[in-house]
């Protein structure tokens, strides 16, 4: 009776648009755990990834729910400077999960059905900076070299040794 009154209220309301044709929902909860949906949100919807990017890989923990993408950077490019210290090869992006505020589910019509999924993993996806980590370690490592060179070690690690001195009590005095 109540989607009766919605289909006849849909109707009544949009007479420009009719509805040309009513099929069945089917419901199916078996992929519900296996189907992410990743948001972009640091990248123009007229831009997406993989556009000027190539996909090489992608790691998932399905029971964490993070995902890595890796996309490698086009290196014959007239934007890719191959003398700049800093350039990179590939980029990678890696997932945060999203307390659900909403319901989502994916649909496919088939054999006359929509068969719809509710989406339970729902990630965003933004480009991690590990180059900028590793940039860091580099310098950290030439400074530590420099600094070995200047005071004459050529091998090993810069150790600062602390003196302790220990007193030592003996009988009275």
């Amino acid at each position: 009776m109540a989607s009766r009154q919605a289909d006849e209220a849909v109707s009544a309301n949009d007479s420009s648009d009719p509805i040309i044709k009513q099929i069945p929902v089917v419901f199916n909860q078996k992929l519900a755990k296996k189907l992410f949906l990743l948001q972009y949100p640091n990248r123009p919807r007229s831009r997406p990834y993989g556009m000027d990017l190539q996909r090489d890989s992608a790691q998932i923990q399905p029971r964490q729910g993070k995902m890595e993408l890796l996309y490698r950077i086009p290196t014959d490019g007239e934007n890719y400077d191959p003398e700049n210290p800093t350039h990179l090869e590939n980029l990678v992006l890696t997932s945060s999960k999203i307390r659900r505020k909403h319901n989502y589910a994916a649909g496919v019509i088939s054999g006359g059905k929509l068969h719809l999924t509710p989406l339970e993993n729902l990630l965003i996806m933004r480009p991690t900076h590990r180059h900028i980590d590793e940039a860091d370690i580099k310098k950290k490592e030439l400074m530590e070299k420099r600094k070995r060179q200047e005071m004459g070690a050529s091998k090993g690690p810069i150790v600062q040794r602390e003196i302790k001195h220990e007193y030592v009590r003996r009988g009275p005095a």
